[in-house]
């Protein structure tokens, strides 16, 4: 236990080094905080148009339009309205039942894998009736079902 300090009281000097803490916090915070804020984009103009004010305006051959010209091999990921869904693609032939976790679907298929279904018609995937399923296998996705090699149900159909 330290003495009192000289002229003041234990409590302020503790105030003093929350005081402290708090100031080293918010200073190691801030870069943190900062980097989140910026914009993924280096914010700069293509190369082609970087000298050229209406370049934007050439490009999309029109004033008002948005199109921009890109690098080759450039793409703008909001420019994607439909992205191709990870995974490969597989048709399984089986009778989905109830996983061990609640809301888990497994099937054990006709190549002798068990399969943890995700997404699709859950109406007819638990009809009970024996399915071919087209689905996209993801062995890298994380769930909480615990069994079964992830699979992202695309279509469903009563064989």
């Amino acid at each position: 236990m330290r003495n009192p300090p000289p002229g003041g009281s234990v409590q302020n000097d503790m105030a003093k080094h929350r005081w402290f803490a708090l100031a080293v916090g918010l200073v190691l915070a801030m870069p943190v905080v900062a980097g989140c804020a910026t914009p993924t984009g280096s914010g700069d103009r293509p190369a082609d148009s970087a000298g050229d004010p209406n370049a934007s305006a050439s490009a999309a051959g029109s004033p008002g339009s948005t199109a921009t010209t890109k690098a080759p091999g450039e793409e703008d990921p909001g420019d994607v309205l439909d992205p191709q869904q990870p995974g490969t693609p597989k048709t399984l032939r089986g009778t989905p039942s109830e996983g061990v976790e609640a809301g888990c679907i497994v099937m054990q298929a006709d190549d002798g894998n068990l399969y943890l279904l995700l997404g699709g018609d859950r109406a007819l995937i638990l009809s009970g009736a024996r399915l071919e399923v087209s689905v996209l296998i993801q062995k890298d996705l994380m769930t909480t079902c615990q069994q079964g090699t992830p699979a992202v149900v695309q279509t469903a159909r009563k064989i």
